[in-house]
Formats: structure tokens, sequence, C-alpha cells
């Protein structure tokens, strides 16, 4: 049998004090002055202040241990020097609210190798860009104001909640990822980005043009207002989806080159909504709705047809179809409508006759009258250069407003007056056409030098 335990032994009354006070162990502080048991935060999270390390001859301040740093106040720029400086290792840099300023003759506010993350702060008035970083940098809520060049430069990196507001050019990106960056007011490029590079849920207001994607570009769900030339300019491969563009002085997504996509776009109130100028690109589910042209498509594209206020409760089997307002076909409203040929000329109607390269269906659809596999062609002896100009012997071409024109070398003259043998008459030594064409040297004379002798 197990031995009652010592609390079961006591009564009631006494059960409860005997095992409180057994159980709560020794009460009584520690003799000596209360000290702290818990870590602080440098040893949690060891950090370096950014103005207790040395500079170099290229920078202010320069970071060339991994780690993480922090400001402590706003740090000033020096002539000939970028602020700071981060080797090619992995580093955390906090700028704690503080501002990165330039002054003339500084070069770059932050330059960083790769590895770097950037976050918290300001870059203003660098001379050479606002911060300058690559291969998987990331830069986080910064805002860069009054930098030349560009305010942010980013490779292959990720660039989340930042601001280019009042600089030359906003951001800048090869391979790079934006998210929720706003371009404000830049007097060049919002955003011009290539190599892959992905702009999701940004903004490009008041900028020369709001968004130039280069090769291999996404730029989605974005806002693209006020920019006083173009909305979106896209040179091929890339894609523009389900973005805002509107109020913008010239076009509002203008496609270059090929192999673009532009898909469910809502363009208003720009000069012309969505010119397309290249060739093979894809233009479906767009609204272009109170621009002064909706739609400008070149031939050789693929687009959804364009359907013009199909008013309320409408039906139509062109799933992949672009709307635009309703217009009266007309010559100049940049669609191919109305029995034109191509946009605007060609076909039975009153509109100009469609130059070399547009679509045709017959020889009257053309400028040239020529048409040909439904291409209109130039006529002989069109010419852009004199290198267009087909070559006749002894003869030199001219390109002349925009007909090919040709002239004799010296010494040599066209005398049957046949273009395809060129100037076939030597007049230095032919008996029969001695100096001139026509002028026989007279019995056993010959033809030396153009003279009979």
């Amino acid at each position: 049998m197990n031995r009652p335990g010592f609390c079961s032994l006591l009564s009631f009354g006494a059960v409860v004090t005997s095992c409180a006070l057994a159980l709560a162990g020794n009460l009584n502080p520690p003799l000596g002055p209360v000290a702290p048991t818990m870590k602080t935060l440098q040893d949690v999270e060891p950090r370096v202040p950014v103005q207790s390390l040395a500079g170099s001859a290229t920078a202010v301040y320069a970071i060339t241990q991994p780690g993480s740093y922090y400001l402590t106040g706003d740090i000033l720029g020096v002539a000939g020097k970028n602020g700071i400086e981060i080797a090619n290792v992995q580093v955390t840099l906090d700028l704690s609210g503080f501002n990165v300023v330039g002054i003339p003759g500084a070069l770059v506010g932050i330059v960083a190798g790769g590895g770097a993350t950037v976050r918290n702060g300001a870059v203003s008035a660098w001379p050479g860009g606002g911060v300058n970083v690559c291969n998987t940098s990331q830069l986080q809520s910064l805002r860069a104001t009054g930098n030349s060049n560009y305010a942010f430069v980013t490779c292959r990196g990720n660039v989340i909640d930042c601001v280019a507001q009042q600089n030359q050019n906003g951001f800048q990106g090869f391979g790079a990822t934006y998210q929720n960056c706003h371009a404000v007011s830049n007097s060049g490029q919002g955003f011009s980005v290539s190599n892959g590079s992905s702009l999701l849920g940004c903004a490009a207001n008041g900028n020369s043009v709001g968004i130039v994607a280069g090769g291999g570009v996404l730029v989605s769900q974005c806002a693209v207002f006020g920019n006083t030339t173009d909305g979106i300019q896209l040179s091929g491969t890339s894609r523009a989806v389900e973005n805002m563009v509107g109020n913008n002085t010239g076009i509002g997504i203008a496609v270059g080159g090929g192999s673009n996509t532009v898909d469910l776009n809502s363009v208003t109130q720009n000069a012309t909504g969505v010119r397309v100028t290249g060739t093979g690109n894809l233009i479906i589910r767009n609204n272009a709705k109170g621009n002064t042209t909706g739609f400008n498509i070149a031939a050789s594209n693929d687009y959804g047809v364009i359907l013009s206020s199909p008013g309320a409760a409408f039906t139509s089997s062109a799933a992949w179809a672009n709307f635009a307002d309703g217009v009266t076909p007309s010559c100049s409203d940049g669609i191919k409508n109305g029995g034109e040929t191509d946009v605007d000329c060609g076909g039975a109607t009153a509109c100009p006759r469609c130059g070399n390269g547009k679509t045709c269906a017959a020889g009257s659809d053309c400028v040239s009258g020529i048409c040909q596999a439904g291409v209109c062609q130039p006529p002989a002896g069109f010419c852009n250069s004199a290198a267009d100009c087909a070559t006749h012997p002894n003869m030199t071409a001219t390109c002349v407003a925009s007909q090919c024109q040709y002239a004799c070398n010296t010494g040599f003259a066209d005398c049957n007056g046949n273009l395809t043998d060129g100037c076939e008459v030597s007049l230095q030594t032919d008996n029969n056409n001695c100096g001139n064409c026509g002028h026989i040297c007279p019995g056993t004379q010959s033809c030396v030098n153009g003279v009979c002798q």
C-alpha cells in the first residue's frame, strides 16, 4: 500500500495553506540591485550605424561587410562621390526615415553591387541618379525626388512601394519586378523597363511618357493618366493587360514591333486610344471610349472586331471584340471600315488611295495603280534612294522625287535611246559617234579622244 501524501493527512483547512506554501517556492527577491534578464535588441539583431563607418575614394560611406545597417540622421553628399556604396555582399540597409541628400557635383545616392535590401527613407537631388542596385537586390518604401538621370535603376531585383517624383526620369529596370510603385511628374519617362521585367499595380501620372516597355515586359493592373505624350509604349513581345489608361495627350497604348498582346484595357480620353504600327500583334477585348480616335491598327495584325456603341443589352458572338465610341465611318477615324481596303484608304469610297505596302483588292485601291497579291506595289522606277534603282552599263542613277533618274558617265552616250543597254557608245573611240552621237569620221580618219584624226 502506498503511503498517503503529506497534504492528504492534514485537515481540510490546513491543506490549502500548506500545499500552496509547498508549491510556490521562495517568494523573496534575490539580494542586490534589480538587473534585466531579457536580451537587448542589439543582441537579437545586431545593427551597425552607417555614420560610424569610414568612407572611400568614391563614397561618403562604404559598407563592405554583410550585416544590418541603419542611419542615425540625414546624409549629405560630397562632390565627386556616391553617398553610400554597398559591396557585393548580403546587406540590409534601413534608412530609418532619413534622407540621403545630394549636392552639385556629387554622383549617385546609393549604389549596391548585389544582394542588398534598402528600405524606409528618401534619396534626393543626386546629379547621377538616386539609387542604382543590381543582382537580386530589393528596394522597399523609398521616395526619390529631384534626381537627375533615373531615380531608381534596378536589374534583376524587386522594387516595392517606391515613389519617383519630379526627377529627370523615374524607374529603369532590366529583368526587375515592380509592385505598387508610383512615377509622378518626372520630366522624362515614368518607367523604362525591359528584358523580362513586370509592372504590377503601378501608377504613372504626369510624366512625359508613362511606361516604356521593351522586350518581354508585363504591364498589368496599372493606372496611367495625364502623361504629356503617350501612356504606354510596347516595343515587342510584351503584354499590356487590365490597365486603366486615360487623359494622355498622345496615344493611350502605342504598339510597335511584333508579338505584343493588348488585352482587357480601359483606354479613355486620349488623342488615340490604341495605335498599332508594328505587325503580328494581338489586340482583343479593349474598351476605347472618349478618345479622339479609338483604334488605329495597321495591316498584318490580329484584332477582335471593333464594336461601336452596341447599346443596352446587346449580344454578340464576337467574344474577343474591342469596343469604341459609335462613329460614322470616315476617312480619318483610324478604323478599317465603310468598304476601305486598309485603314482610311482604298475601296469604293471617297477615301485617299492606299500607299505602297497597304492592303488592296484592285489596282484602283492604290496610289500606284498596281495591286499584287493583295498589297499595293510601287510603280516602275520608284525609289527611296539611288540604291533602289536598277543598274545599267556606263550609267549613274540618282533618286529624285521618288523616281529613278539616270545620266551617262563621262565619255559615254545613249545613242540608241535604249535604257536596257545603258550608255552603249564611247564618244572617245567610236568612229560613227565621235564626240557626239551620229558624228562619223570621214575616209580613213579614226576617232581619237573624241576627235576625228
